[in-house]
């Protein structure tokens, strides 16, 4: 592991994709967790990246559609 680490320091980072850069999101069970609610549980976990709509809306039991109002008027707030 270490040898990796030395390997990427060494090497130009830039050319990296940000998505590969990116570190591994929290689970939604985790966002749940640590937020007030669902609703912003929702809204943290988009932020954070890792879900799509659909898979945010399916541990909730809510449409992808449902999932994206919640977000949006949460930022239109």
């Amino acid at each position: 592991m270490e040898n990796v680490q030395i390997n990427i320091s060494r090497k130009n980072l830039s050319k990296i994709p940000k998505i590969q850069k990116r570190s591994v999101p929290k689970s939604l069970k985790e966002y749940e967790k640590d937020s007030s609610g669902k609703n912003e549980a929702i809204v943290v976990s988009n932020r954070g990246g890792g879900f799509t709509l659909a898979k945010t809306g399916e541990y909730y039991f809510l449409h992808y559609s449902t999932v994206s109002r919640i977000i949006h008027n949460k930022i239109q707030k």
